[in-house]
């Protein structure tokens, strides 16, 4: 299992993440359009910045892989999504644990950094083959 596609962060600068809704900062040109093909059995996990500051890529893999099968389907997609927002939720109330957005603060030399609370919007899902229509 692997990460195929990450979007970047999109900041005026550190931690000042654009805000590309309809009350926006004026940013809503900066919003990213990607384009990839996509498999049955794909996992999809959306989400805003509340995840991905407390998730790295493998806490995100070692919540998922535990629930999928050998024909690569998620057994229990709306569990996994649970599990997924539980251990954000876990490493976000965690002070010793070395989370992604504490990483890119040391990247871009600030230091002393904690992570402010995080609220999570998450979306996971799995590409299905399109069923035939029955006569």
């Amino acid at each position: 299992m692997q990460i195929v596609l990450r979007s970047v962060d999109q900041w005026h600068g550190f931690d000042v993440p654009f805000n590309l809704g309809t009350d926006g900062d004026g940013a809503k040109s900066a919003g990213e359009y990607k384009g990839i093909e996509v498999m049955k059995n794909d996992i999809l996990v959306l989400a805003t910045d509340g995840l991905w500051n407390n998730v790295s890529d493998d806490g995100l893999i070692s919540c998922i892989y535990p629930f999928v099968d050998n024909n690569d389907e998620v057994l229990d997609i709306d569990l996994v999504s649970e599990i997924i927002g539980e251990y954000s939720k876990t490493v976000d109330a965690s002070v010793s644990l070395d989370k992604p957005f504490v990483k890119k603060a040391r990247r871009q030399r600030i230091g002393n950094v904690m992570v402010p609370p995080n609220d999570v919007t998450l979306i996971v899902a799995q590409i299905r083959a399109r069923e035939k229509a029955s006569a």
